[in-house]
């Protein structure tokens, strides 16, 4: 690229390539010396007084909880614990992928339409995207499709290590996009001269963005058929979260191409072309392809990634932490669900003995209501209560020990989706250079510890504070409103609240969500949240037959943190 003359501004551009170990060992072999730290220092110091470092436009802040896996480009995953606490992903914590340093902001915001059987050129200013169509929001992930590339690298089997950036869970976030339709623009913008029938359905809409390295920007297409399809829900997003679009995610003017890999969602949006042909840029004919070792040499021939599998994560606990596991040998995992190309996740599967046997998790679905078959393009999260006795199953991995010993613990996690494709065993077998749409199952370790305090000493009377509040008619309680239980007094109100809300028939609210009965046989089903010492309510499934045991579930929540029980019972309007 230098063409024979100093490499000095490549490097200033490319800096993620000097912390990759074989680019490092690559280099070594050309080393001439060592630049005295105070010239670099001296350097680096001219070069931002003269205002030509090209970082100088990144924003001021990013939030301390990001994971870096580059700071300059920024590349950042999102935090796993604070990942699965909200269905949204808050903009701050949302991952960042940049290839480039961010551009400077526009003059004016525009963005140029181009294409054949299009006499001229059209540009639209982002008001007029904003103000001349419809604006359609939707909610969908974002994921890279190095997400997870970690994982070859840990279990190699033989292979040799993937290139690319060491980027672990957190290479994905989920958010609500609003814009005008993709299709509706082109559609405008074409008028009377229509878009060539062939075109649409066999052409490729390819997309610029303002960020590059002087010499080129980066681009990406989607296929015409995706991007013209009315179904294909693809979008000039102007806003994230209901907010103006932050500039780390593409300000002003971003596309958002739900159900493909994130390298398509090209930010900093700003030429738009309807071409016969896929981009031409090095991001599409080159990068981002499934190649392996038989076939790294035909990058220019294999197909450009698009749709993403199905794949899933456990978040939470953080992988490496100690678990304190409660007296029923129980504690919860939580994480994500995902499949591209609008498939819904139906169902995600945990195991603890290696993936002989399975649990079903919990689902919890976007909030707004069921996608439309084919155009399900947000995430799901999941929960599971996993039980691991001492000793373990015949044929479990897991062996706890005697109380107050600790020990390792790897729980496993798949998912299936509605066209029931599932996850394989293995990075391994789909090992590419790349190390590219790694969806195998994944294995996550930690330690593991008996809680072998007592439930007498745990929920002592002056322990657990309970605080009831008037959405509960009719009770059989007759205590205070708020005061210091007994154990069996949590379980004696408890029953009561269930019953006055009427829950054979339609279930119990808690304050941070709803589950209505999944089924006649379910009785009741009320959510867990610890927040700030809180017990906001309970989960546990029961059949008309059988009672709840309600005491053994507020223990549970008791260990986990709570100090407090809010106890309410059918409508919440009142509630705090």
């Amino acid at each position: 690229m230098a063409a024979g003359g100093a490499v000095d501004d490549f490097w200033r551009l490319y800096r993620q390539h000097l912390q990759l170990p074989e680019i490092s060992h690559m280099l070594e072999a050309m080393r001439i010396g060592n630049l005295d730290p105070e010239d670099y220092a001296r350097a680096s110091s001219q070069s931002k007084k003269n205002d030509d470092d090209p970082f100088r436009f990144e924003p001021d802040h990013r939030h301390p909880a990001l994971q870096f896996r580059s700071q300059q480009p920024c590349n950042a995953e999102a935090p796993l614990e604070l990942l699965v606490d909200s269905f949204e992903t808050p903009n701050a914590l949302f991952f960042v992928r940049n290839h480039f340093p961010v551009p400077p902001p526009p003059e004016k915001p525009v963005v140029r339409f181009e294409g054949e059987g299009l006499k001229e050129a059209v540009e639209l200013t982002v008001d007029e995207l904003k103000e001349k169509f419809p604006q359609h929001t939707v909610s969908a992930v974002i994921q890279c499709a190095g997400n997870r590339r970690s994982e070859f690298n840990r279990r190699l089997e033989g292979k040799p290590p993937v290139k690319g950036l060491n980027w672990t869970l957190g290479a994905i976030s989920n958010a609500t996009w609003t814009g005008p339709r993709l299709s509706e623009v082109l559609q405008y913008v074409y008028g009377d001269e229509r878009i060539p029938e062939e075109l649409a359905s066999e052409g490729h809409v390819q997309f610029w963005g303002r960020d590059g390295d002087g010499q080129q920007n980066y681009g990406a297409s989607v296929p015409a058929a995706k991007a013209l399809s009315q179904n294909g829900d693809v979008i000039l997003a102007l806003e994230m979260n209901g907010e103006p679009l932050p500039v780390d995610h593409g300000w002003p003017v971003r596309v958002v191409a739900p159900g493909l890999a994130g390298a398509r969602n090209v930010k900093w949006l700003s030429r738009v072309c309807l071409e016969r042909e896929e981009s031409p840029s090095f991001w599409q004919k080159s990068d981002y392809k499934f190649l392996q070792e038989h076939n790294e040499d035909d990058a220019e021939d294999a197909d450009a990634l698009q749709v993403m599998p199905v794949t899933s994560a456990i978040c939470c606990p953080v992988e490496g932490a100690t678990v304190s596991l409660d007296e029923q040998n129980e504690f919860v995992c939580k994480g994500y669900a995902y499949s591209g190309g609008g498939r819904r996740v139906k169902a995600v599967d945990v195991s603890v003995d290696g993936g002989r046997n399975w649990i079903s998790a919990m689902i919890e679905e976007n909030p707004e209501g069921k996608a439309d078959f084919g155009r399900a393009w947000s995430w799901v999260l999941w929960s599971a209560v996993v039980s691991i006795p001492p000793g373990g199953p015949e044929s479990s991995l897991i062996d706890v020990g005697p109380p107050e010993e600790t020990q390792e613990v790897e729980i496993i996690v798949r998912a299936i989706d509605d066209a029931n494709n599932t996850q394989p065993e293995r990075p391994v077998t789909i090992w590419n250079v790349r190390g590219l749409v790694n969806n195998s199952w994944h294995r996550a370790e930690w330690d593991v510890a008996r809680v072998v305090d007592s439930a007498a000493r745990l929920l002592a009377p002056e322990a657990l504070r309970v605080l009831v509040r008037d959405s509960i008619h009719h009770a059989s309680y007759d205590g205070p409103a708020e005061d210091y239980l007994s154990l069996e007094d949590v379980g004696r109100l408890l029953r009561a609240a269930s019953y006055s809300a009427g829950v054979k028939e339609r279930g119990v609210r808690s304050l941070t969500s709803m589950a209505t009965p999944r089924g006649s046989r379910r009785y009741i089903d009320i959510a867990v949240n610890l927040t700030d010492g809180m017990f906001k309510g309970v989960y546990h499934g029961g059949s008309r037959k059988h009672e709840p045991d309600y005491e053994a579930v507020v223990e549970r929540a008791f260990r986990g943190g709570c100090t407090k029980l809010l106890v309410c019972g059918g409508s919440l309007s009142d509630s705090i």
